[in-house]
C-alpha cells in the first residue's frame, strides 16, 4: 500500500493529468467580462420585462403620448401625427440619406410640413410597421445617445426624451422623441444600417 504523504514521482504526474483529461475533466480560463453590446443592443435590454405572472406598469403619460404619435405616423395619417404634435417643433436627422431635413418648426404650418413628410416616407413607415411594440425608455441629457448628446441644451424644463428603436429590413432607426405639454415636441434620429 502506498504512503500518502508521499509526492508522486514527475512520470506519474504527467500520467494522472493525461487520465484526468481523457475523463472529461478540464480546467477552463476563468471568466472574462463580455463585450459591450452595440448600441442597438444596448437600448434593446435597456428596459427590463414584466416578470412572468406580474402585470407590466402602466404607460407614463409621455409614454402614451409618444404611442400615439407613433401609431399616427405607423398609420401615414398626417392630420392624425400634427394634433399629436406640439409647437415649436424640434426635427433633426444625422442620418446619411434625410428625407425629410432637419428643422425647427416654430408655426403650425411648418409642423405640418415636417409631420406630413415624415408620415410619407415609405421606409419609416415600413420600419414603423416591422416593429409594432417598441420599447420605449425615459432618458434624460446624460443619457441621451452620442449622436444627440450636442442637443441636450433642448431638454428644458417640462420636456423629456424618450429613446425607442425601430427596426427595419436593413436599417434600425434611434428614435429620441421629445414630449411635453401632453404630446410630442420633437423628434430626433438615427438611421444605423444593419448588417444582412
Amino acid at each position: 500500500m502506498a504512503d500518502r504523504g508521499r509526492l508522486l514521482a514527475p512520470g506519474r504526474v504527467v500520467a494522472l493529468f493525461v487520465a484526468v483529461t481523457a475523463l472529461g475533466c478540464k480546467h477552463d480560463p476563468p471568466p472574462t467580462a463580455p463585450a459591450a453590446p452595440p448600441p442597438v443592443e444596448r437600448a434593446r435590454a435597456a428596459a427590463p420585462a414584466a416578470a412572468p405572472g406580474v402585470p407590466a406598469e402602466a404607460p407614463s403619460p409621455d409614454a402614451k403620448a409618444a404611442l400615439a404619435w407613433i401609431d399616427a405616423l405607423r398609420e401615414r395619417d398626417p392630420g392624425a401625427v400634427l394634433e399629436k404634435t406640439v409647437v415649436p417643433f424640434d426635427f433633426r436627422d444625422v442620418s446619411r440619406k434625410k428625407r425629410c431635413g432637419a428643422k425647427a418648426a416654430t408655426t403650425r404650418a411648418a409642423a405640418a410640413t415636417v409631420t406630413r413628410c415624415l408620415a410619407k416616407d415609405e421606409t419609416f413607415h415600413a420600419d414603423l410597421s416591422a416593429t409594432p411594440e417598441p420599447r420605449l425608455v425615459a432618458i434624460d441629457g446624460a443619457t441621451l445617445p452620442p449622436w444627440a448628446q450636442p442637443w441636450a441644451k433642448a431638454l428644458t424644463p417640462g420636456v423629456r426624451a424618450i429613446s425607442t428603436f425601430v427596426h427595419g429590413e436593413d436599417e434600425a432607426r434611434e428614435l429620441v422623441l421629445l414630449v411635453g405639454d401632453g404630446g410630442v415636441r420633437g423628434l430626433w434620429q438615427n438611421v444605423i444600417p444593419e448588417p444582412k
